[in-house]
Order: structure tokens, then sequence, then C-alpha cells
């Protein structure tokens, strides 16, 4: 059934009755989002439409952003109007206003206060609540003002970075959740619902660190081969490297001892904590776009954005290959999805690379 846009004045934090008007004469309207990235909302609407004059910068649109989810709140950010009579909208997620709300310094010993913290340290202090069931140990600095939303994802020392998970925006509610998706029995195949593939195979950034940390105008490094066979180098798979010439790289985990003197103990636990979380360093990247079936086949097919998935490429040897879903683009006006991203398949450091084969791990 097709979904009729909504439009909300600026100041609105929640998603109610009490919308301005409705927009029945949207051309197209799109949602895309992907797995901790961008979550925005295209619409394109007739400049002479109903209710045209109520889409102005700053207020929000409300829709659907895909086939299951509730549906949630878009600031309009650019309006583009045209000679043909047409006006091209982008809206991105009300949680992008995390991004002008700024978090001033601070230190949480632990998620639950990391959490807390980001809120209790914002100036303004935002709508939003911030929830997570993750109870990855770990502490969380910030050293210096920083926009709040950076600190969600997408730089070193994020919660994402930090203590893993994936976000869930639930419009004034972000989710740091330890596993978002769903493991789906569903089958993407070349000649069933596969409509495009790609693969490149890359070498990894580093494949070992060299943890060290500055206390009181010392740096500390580990220098104890009872601790670490190979110090200082903690290597990613624990014994050497990977491609027969160094790949390593400067590890600074100062933050880290702010009260205590670093132990060599302790910086080779922060230095293999370090290579668990960081698992996004591109080495085989499958990207796989597929046609959604669930409106036509129901619920047997219903893939959501982090949920893993099937795969089969018989032309490249790829047979039930589990993957992630990281991207989906949702045809709010038609309800189906138009568009689903799988793969983007990352490798961790511990992965071997003279094993991997195209298509396995």
């Amino acid at each position: 059934m097709k979904q009729i846009p909504q439009i909300y004045e600026a100041n609105k934090t929640a998603i109610d009755g009490y919308a301005l008007g409705s927009l029945p004469d949207a051309l197209d309207c799109k949602v895309t989002e992907e797995r901790n990235g961008e979550f925005y909302c295209e619409l394109s609407y007739p400049a002479h439409g109903f209710n045209a004059d109520l889409l102005k910068v700053g207020r929000i649109l409300a829709v659907k952003p895909n086939m299951y989810g509730n549906t949630q709140g878009f600031r309009i950010q650019e309006i583009v109007k045209s000679l043909d009579g047409r006006m091209d909208i982008t809206a991105y997620h009300v949680s992008y206003d995390l991004s002008n709300v700024i978090v001033m310094p601070f230190t949480a010993a632990n998620i639950t206060m990391a959490r807390l913290g980001l809120k209790t340290n914002a100036k303004p202090t935002p709508s939003f609540n911030f929830k997570t069931d993750v109870t990855t140990a770990g502490t969380f600095t910030v050293t210096e003002p920083t926009p709040l939303r950076n600190l969600l994802v997408g730089q070193e020392g994020s919660m994402v970075d930090v203590y893993g998970g994936e976000l869930l925006f639930d419009n004034w509610d972000v989710w740091l959740l330890s596993s978002r998706g769903k493991s789906r029995n569903v089958q993407i195949a070349y000649g069933k619902n596969l409509s495009g593939f790609k693969e490149t195979d890359q070498i990894a950034k580093y494949d070992a660190v060299v943890p060290f940390a500055v206390y009181n105008e010392t740096t500390y490094y580990i220098t104890s081969t009872a601790v670490c066979a190979t110090a200082p180098v903690v290597y990613a798979n624990g014994t050497g490297s990977m491609y027969g010439f160094p790949k390593a790289i400067a590890l600074d985990l100062s933050e880290n001892y702010s009260d205590t003197a670093p132990t060599d103990a302790g910086l080779y636990a922060d230095a293999q904590a370090y290579i668990r979380r960081n698992t996004t360093l591109p080495t085989a990247n499958m990207s796989t776009e597929y046609a959604d079936l669930a409106k036509i086949l129901g619920n047997t097919e219903r893939v959501e954005l982090c949920d893993t998935v099937n795969i089969t490429v018989t032309p490249y040897n790829v047979f039930n290959l589990t993957s992630k879903v990281i991207s989906v683009t949702y045809d709010v006006l038609l309800d189906e999805n138009s568009k689903v991203q799988v793969g983007d398949r990352k490798i961790t450091l511990a992965d071997t690379l003279a094993e991997l084969t195209r298509g396995t791990t």
C-alpha cells in the first residue's frame, strides 16, 4: 500500500499525530540506510503539488525507513527547485542533529557510564536517549570538545570503535546493539534474485602493532618475551608477519594509563583488544545487489539491515557464503526495497591472507 509522507515542524521531538500536513503528490521517495553509516531520505515533489509550500529547510519529513520499522523523522537539509516544476529534497535522519551537539571532555570506566556521560556532558543538552545491550568492557574517553554523533561512530575512540556493536536509530532513541540483525535463511543466488556482484581483493593496511604508552613523561613498551614472544611487536596471528615484509603501526595507548604506569601485560592485553575490535580493514571486499522478493513471497524472503544471508554466485565459485546486509534503499511509495547491498566482506587482522581464496575465508 502506498505510503504518504508527512511533514512536521522543525521543533518536534516526537513523530505523533500532530503533523503540519501530508504530501500525497510525491513523485518519488526513497530512504537509504547503511550499517553504522549514512541514513537519509530523498523526496521528489511537484512544486505546485498539495502542501508543497510546507516543504522548508529544517522541517521534518516522516516516512517509514523500511518495510518493517517504525516511521522515522528526517530533517530537510536541502531543497533544489528546477524549471520543470520539480522539487528535489534531501533530508537526513534526526539523529544527525547530534552533529550540532558538543560533548565536553570526560572519562567513563565502562559502557554504562559512557552512555550516561554522552548526555550529561553534552552542550546543549540533546533531546535524545542513549540505550545499549552491549556489555563489552573498556574505558571511554573524550579528550576535547567533540560533536556527539562523531562519538557514536566514524572515528577512533567512538562508541562503536571502543565497544563494538551496531547502531540502531529510532527517531530520538539511539541504540548500540551487540547485534542488530538476525541470521535469516534467505538465499541470494545467480539466476534467482542476484542483480549485481563485485569482489575486489586488497592487501590489509597492517598486520601488527607496536603498543606503547607515555606516563609521567616516560615511554613504556613491551619488553618481556615471556608476556609477548615477539615483543615489542604484537602480531595479529600471534606469530609473525602474514606477508613476509613489515606491516606494523605504532599504537598509542597513553589514554588507558592516565592514573597508573603501564605494564607489559597491560599493554599486551590492550593491543590484543585493539586488534580484535578493528575488523574493518579491507582485504576481500564483496558487494552484492539483489532483487528483494519479500513483497511477493512474504516473510520467508524477509531481509533487514545487518541481517546475514547466504550468497551463491556460481560463475565465481561462491557457494552458500554467509554475508551481512550493509545497505538498504527502501522505496517509500511502493513499500518495497529497491536496492539491497550485501557483503562488503572484510576479514579481521587475525585472518591469514595466504589462505584466502576467492569467495572464502
